[in-house]
């Protein structure tokens, strides 16, 4: 847990999904998701899916698929 105050201007929340390959026993990013600070806000929020590498610089964006594929999360803040 951190306090939004400290997630500093132009940074962003990474979500990365990652799947077991069983022949090579190891763990591997399928793709990932990202939300800027400045969208960072409580409640629904639909997120596009990025193809690995994750580029953590958000430079080089490309899509998972073609196809109409999202990320739906729900955000909420709680007091500490």
């Amino acid at each position: 847990k951190q306090p939004f105050e400290a997630i500093l201007p132009g940074a962003a929340v990474f979500f990365e999904f990652k799947h077991f390959k069983a022949a090579k026993e190891k763990l591997s990013t399928k793709c990932w998701a990202f939300l800027e600070r400045e969208d960072l806000h409580e409640g629904n929020h639909v997120l596009e899916l990025y193809k690995k590498p994750t580029d953590f610089k958000r430079k080089k964006l490309s899509l998972l698929t073609v196809k109409q594929l999202y990320l739906s999360i729900n955000v909420k803040f709680e007091l500490v």
